[in-house]
């Protein structure tokens, strides 16, 4: 007898980061105990994490593809690449109702440092024709759309750095709405110029010695007052669907959505949060209605001392002596502010998969010893004071989430 009751889970995904590209197989490079942070000569010697050489391989012949792809920003063809990996999954299926909605914390950032240089420099005041339409947010999801030919919602946005969980919270209200039958989430971002990096170093957070031997630690031991952070880039997008409870005992997907919550707080100043990180408990607390506390908790924590604290003060508010096990991946991607908690998500889909938490390199207070892992919460925050937060399950029917 049909149960009638639908879920929604997350059955593709597509990515590259700093590890590579994931169909390359990047999942097991996330328990490698290797960053891929180093100082770079063309962002005056500060640390990032940039694309490794194949990556950079793959988008040139990317960019070979259209004409049109040449005029780019480097934040959508990122996009562009993590899409590649979904084609397969959406081969058939055009003719339904596809949304995307991919967002960023800065956009075009490369294009229009480089497009305004060019203004400013020439006495003509003129500037290329394709400078309008190639760095506005739209384009982000707009080339997406395009490139997999599909018919459907097109959204883009900002949130700053909890954009990729708003836009899966969005991908999902939309499905339970039945306004798309399908909906393709997440976060590009491509911050890697001398004057991105510079405004992150203008805020005193940024690493300018490594410690030990990893320039970004977040939650390490001994180091409560030390800012690390580092940027990095990458992007990564999901495909959403609604699932029958009878699909899940057949079909394989990467994870089931089991809670989603989002939260705000007031702010008094422009990058300041609270200490006790009011906007987590509040995201944290809506996405455990009704779902199980999980056995780990993927971090926004970029290595900022006020950030990270306030997360932790936070987590340790909502979940008390049952505090799960507790990452975060930027001692070894680095921050990709509006992407970072898509990177966390897929992050979370190769650790539910392999069933282990990856370790940090480097000594932390946190202890982890849950094993297997069979659902993650991961955590998102950004500037204005917002946050998002998701628990994800395995994609088995005996770890479902509340139906739609």
């Amino acid at each position: 007898m049909r149960s009638g009751k639908e879920y929604i889970a997350i059955t593709a995904s597509g990515t590259v980061s700093p590890l590579g590209l994931h169909a390359s197989g990047t999942g097991e490079s996330w328990y490698d105990g290797q960053t891929r942070i180093k100082k770079h000569e063309r962002f005056g010697n500060a640390y990032a994490a940039a694309l490794p050489e194949e990556a950079e391989i793959r988008m040139e012949e990317l960019k070979g593809k259209k004409k049109a792809f040449s005029h780019l920003d480097r934040s959508v063809l990122l996009a562009l690449l993590a899409a590649e990996e979904l084609k397969p999954h959406i081969e058939l299926k055009r003719n339904l109702r596809i949304g995307v909605n991919i967002g960023s914390s800065r956009g075009a950032t490369g294009l229009f440092e480089k497009d305004y240089d060019s203004f400013s420099s020439d006495k003509t005041m003129k500037t290329s024709a394709y400078t309008s339409p190639t760095t506005t947010l739209g384009n982000l999801s707009s080339w997406v759309m395009q490139h997999l030919e599909l018919h459907g919602p097109i959204i883009s946005h900002s949130i700053t750095c909890s954009t990729a969980m708003q836009a899966l919270i969005n991908g999902i209200a939309w499905l339970k709405a039945d306004m798309a039958d399908m909906f393709i989430v997440g976060g590009t971002e491509a911050p890697l110029t001398p004057f991105t990096i510079a405004q992150m170093q203008s805020m005193n957070v940024y690493a300018s010695e490594g410690m030990q031997n990893f320039p970004c630690m977040p939650l390490a031991a001994g180091h409560p007052n030390q800012n690390s952070m580092v940027l990095g880039e990458g992007a990564s997008l999901f495909l959403l669907e609604k699932i029958s409870e009878e699909e899940l005992e057949t079909r394989k997907v990467l994870a089931i959505i089991k809670g989603f919550g989002y939260g705000n707080e007031a702010i008094h100043s422009l990058t300041n949060i609270s200490s006790g990180g009011e906007h987590f408990q509040k995201s944290m607390k809506m996405a455990l209605q009704g779902c199980s506390p999980p056995d780990l908790i993927l971090l926004h924590a970029p290595g900022t001392a006020k950030g990270d604290a306030s997360e932790l003060h936070a987590i340790n508010t909502v979940f008390a002596d049952n505090t799960p096990d507790l990452y975060s991946n930027k001692w070894q991607i680095g921050h990709t502010l509006g992407a970072s908690a898509a990177l966390s998500i897929q992050n979370a889909l190769d650790i539910l998969a392999l069933g282990s938490c990856p370790s940090f390199p480097y000594p932390t207070p946190m202890a982890q010893q849950k094993n297997p892992i069979q659902s993650i919460m991961v955590n998102a925050a950004g500037f204005g004071g917002n946050s998002g937060s998701v628990v994800l399950g395995s994609g088995k029917a005996s770890c479902q989430s509340p139906p739609v």
